[in-house]
């Protein structure tokens, strides 16, 4: 396996949308606590630090790496992210502190981390008692190292400026890569989720064979445009029945007859255009509304449907034409979803009973 797809198969299983979103941070946070500790020991080791400093740094190193093996094979993130932050904020950096210079030293800039990680790993009623109880903990350390400045390791003079440096930049290079990733993280569910959301909301409005509205969201549609028709801005409506379907189902198939809903389908998305609506009713019924557009010119298209179908969607062998029904009415002022509804169905009717393949409207 080349590493390439290692690290896709890496991310995958532990970053990806599938991985609850507080599993991912203590992930991170693991990451980061690893990379800081490693850099601060070897600068650590470099710059002269007391023996202490630098066993403690080991130890902190080896319990961070220890906790990040338990949170990636065990999944265990709850409580690691909990006991890394109680670890490295109440334990390992008092310690740091008092051996390594106080505010004298890098450990001022340390101390800034432990915000950050009780912003992402903390809730509720734990994260006010853990930083409360930190806080005064700090507190205490800053009033230790000014009034009682022989309990805390003086550096060496040489080691402070290093030092300072150190944990200006390990600080600052902890939080903003942590907060970047977290907040990359954020924003990848936020992508995923409005991507679910349109998705569920685009499945509960169209029918899933044709692609085109469902009958339950068109009613919404034509019941906010009823009450909007007039002559300036008429509304009109075109009911459609494929003719013969049953025989249709009977003689090629089932898969057959869905084929040729949707290629019916198609052809009423082609005519969807100007603010034309369409719409899957039920079964082999579709329905056309027409707002804002003449009732001559809606019931020429709606006569369009009809030939483009015949000449467009044939059957068997011998390529027999498939014939499509419809009624048309134009929207009154006394006309409400039910009326229309059944005045177009009315016309369908007639249109079936004439001998079908054509459209029935008013005279």
């Amino acid at each position: 396996m080349t590493l390439r797809k290692r690290l896709e198969n890496f991310f995958f299983d532990y970053f990806s949308f599938r991985v609850p979103l507080a599993n991912r941070l203590c992930y991170i946070m693991c990451i980061c606590g690893v990379v800081g500790n490693t850099f601060s020991l070897i600068s650590n080791i470099s710059i002269g630090m007391p023996l202490a400093v630098n066993i403690l740094t080991a130890l902190s190193l080896t319990a961070m790496l220890v906790l990040t093996f338990i949170a990636f094979h065990l999944k265990k993130t709850e409580k690691i992210s909990i006991i890394v932050t109680i670890l490295i904020s109440n334990i390992v950096f008092p310690l740091l502190f008092i051996t390594g210079g106080g505010i004298k030293s890098g450990m001022v800039f340390f101390l800034l981390l432990v915000s950050v990680c009780y912003a992402y790993i903390f809730h509720g009623k734990l994260m006010y008692v853990c930083a409360l109880f930190t806080l005064a903990e700090y507190i205490a350390l800053v009033w230790l190292s000014i009034y009682k400045p022989s309990l805390i390791f003086i550096l060496p003079e040489k080691a402070v400026f290093g030092d300072m440096i150190t944990g200006l930049f390990v600080t600052f290079s902890f939080i903003m890569f942590f907060s970047m990733l977290c907040a990359k993280q954020y924003r990848y569910d936020h992508e995923c989720l409005k991507r679910l959301s349109d998705l569920y909301e685009h499945q509960a409005i169209t029918d899933e064979n044709t692609g085109l509205f469902n009958r339950r969201y068109f009613k919404t549609l034509l019941e906010i445009a009823i009450p909007t028709a007039s002559e300036e801005n008429p509304v009109s409506l075109a009911m459609f029945d494929i003719d013969d379907f049953k025989k249709i189902n009977d003689t090629y198939g089932h898969l057959f007859g869905d084929e040729i809903l949707k290629r019916f389908g198609t052809i009423l998305r082609e005519e969807s255009q100007n603010g034309i609506i369409s719409c899957r009713y039920g079964g082999e019924e579709f329905l056309l509304l027409f707002p804002k557009i003449p009732h001559d010119e809606a019931l020429s298209i709606t006569e369009r449907v009809l030939e483009k179908t015949r000449t467009s969607i044939l059957c068997g062998e011998n390529k027999r034409p498939v014939t499509v029904s419809a009624g048309f009415a134009t929207c009154t002022s006394d006309m409400n979803y039910d009326t229309i509804m059944q005045t177009v169905d009315g016309f369908l009717y007639q249109a079936k009973f004439a001998g079908k393949n054509r459209v029935v409207t008013t005279k």
